[in-house]
């Protein structure tokens, strides 16, 4: 089962900011939660999609659920050392 049911896309941006300042909620501007969520409309959204990692929420707007792909992904983050709690880059 997914660790999420259904997420906004503004959520997703603010996960994927903290992860890439390597920081708390604290330390990440709006902007920068703004320009995530804009690359992932303009590029990164359609290849998660496509790739069956997530998909729209055919009842509300930006509104993103796990698709048949997302538990493989998340499985392949973690078994590469990715998470949420743990830097990837100190093995």
């Amino acid at each position: 089962m997914a660790p999420w049911s259904r997420v906004h896309l503004r959520q997703l941006a603010e996960v994927l900011s903290l992860l890439e300042a390597d920081g708390e909620r604290s330390t990440v501007s709006t902007r920068q939660v703004t320009n995530i969520r804009t690359n992932l409309k303009r590029s990164h959204l359609s290849a998660l999609i496509d790739a069956g990692i997530v998909e729209w929420d055919v009842d509300e707007h930006e509104v993103l659920a796990p698709g048949p792909g997302f538990n493989s992904a998340v499985q392949t983050l973690y078994a590469g050392g990715y998470s949420l709690s743990h830097d990837p880059t100190e093995r």
